[in-house]
């Protein structure tokens, strides 16, 4: 009777941790619902996010296991290097993300909808417990995620929509690895992977362009020092990532060239259908603009994305949430002597929590660039 007790025992454990953390995200529900927001999307949210949870499993695990590709395996064994690296290099915070992989068996895991209004640089917000203000919606369905982006069209708001491979929950829950995540070459999946570990590091609930600015920095950086370590300097996934950061900072200062245009544009005063008309000049022009700088860029991703896209005030907002001032975190890592570690711990510091963090930012660079 013992030994029965002890065979059935994990499977009972496991089967208590579920209906434990099935009852923790009802009780979000209970939350976001009381907070204004509405059941049918947090049950959605909390649905597909629990099936994830239920996905997971043990990368060691998954690393003996026959039905994973060697491909697939090499890749996690890579993450689990990254983000050990991460963790001992340059401060990310030690947690238990990314130490499980779950098969989702689809190309990406969810779909952001992000608005603006049409006639001036204005995002539309979402406000959320926990997470603060959000300058984007996110869905695990696209059909659900294609109703959002309509209801917003209907407000008379520009939209962008986007897919995403894999996503933090800011620590609230163990983020395993996505099956999404695999598609990617490794300067992207490591960048990728410490992007959405800096989230559980560094996030301020009501600045989403700082949380995404630093995260894009540590990202870039921390998978380019961990590819070196990995790999060496002349490793082909080195020199991509090193090309991805030139480019990254060049496309930055171009989109915020084009953001001071039409926030310049936008501040005339002049009719609506005046502003509709002359912010697709600026689009025109800008696309223009970047084909011109086609020979300065080392690769033609932002080439070919910009140049193909459907330009609205919601695609410019949401690229400028990463990009935008991108310059102003290597500046402070320049400043730190190309130290990453000592960086990092400059962004985790007590000073960005006591305000804007942006302003703050600036006027230490300032401060500090002065008496440099």
């Amino acid at each position: 009777m013992r030994k029965e007790n002890k065979m059935l025992q994990p499977k009972t454990v496991r089967k208590r941790r579920r209906r434990i953390i099935y009852f923790f995200l009802l009780n979000i529900l209970v939350i976001f619902v009381f907070s204004g927001c509405t059941i049918g999307y947090f049950h959605h949210l909390i649905h597909n996010q629990f099936e994830i949870i239920h996905k997971r499993k043990p990368i060691q695990e998954v690393l003996e296991s026959k039905s994973i590709s060697f491909e697939h395996k090499r890749k996690l064994r890579l993450i689990l290097e990254a983000k050990r690296f991460g963790e001992e290099n340059f401060g990310l915070e030690k947690t238990e993300n990314y130490t499980t992989y779950a098969d989702i068996n689809r190309e990406f895991v969810s779909y952001v909808v992000s608005a603006s209004s049409k006639y001036k640089l204005k995002p539309y917000q979402w406000k959320f417990p926990f997470l603060g203000t959000m300058l984007y919606k996110g869905y695990f369905d696209l059909e659900e995620a294609l109703k959002e982006k309509e209801k917003l069209k209907k407000m008379d708001l520009d939209t962008y929509l986007r897919p995403v491979a894999t996503y933090s929950t800011l620590g609230w829950f163990k983020d395993p690895v996505l099956s999404s995540m695999m598609k990617y070459d490794d300067s992207e999946l490591i960048n990728f992977a410490i992007h959405e570990l800096v989230h559980a590091t560094i996030y301020l609930k009501e600045y989403p362009e700082f949380n995404e600015g630093v995260a894009t920095f540590i990202g870039n950086q921390g998978s380019l020092e961990f590819l070196k370590f990995k790999y060496g300097k002349d490793a082909q996934d080195y020199k991509m990532a090193k090309e991805m950061i030139h480019d990254d900072l060049l496309f930055s200062k171009f989109l915020k060239g084009v953001y001071k245009n039409l926030e310049e544009f936008y501040s005339l005063v002049i009719s609506k259908e005046e502003k509709l008309k002359g912010r697709e000049r600026i689009f025109r022009d800008s696309k223009e603009e970047l084909r011109r700088l086609k020979g300065r860029f080392k690769t033609e991703t932002y080439i070919k994305f910009y140049g193909k896209a459907r330009l609205n005030n919601a695609f410019i907002l949401a690229l400028s949430q990463y990009l935008i001032d991108l310059e102003n975190y290597y500046t402070v890592f320049e400043i730190f002597n190309h130290n990453l570690k000592r960086t990092v711990n400059f962004f985790k510091g007590e000073e960005f929590k006591r305000g804007d963090p942006m302003k703050y930012l600036k006027k230490w660079i300032k401060d500090n660039k002065s008496t440099s």
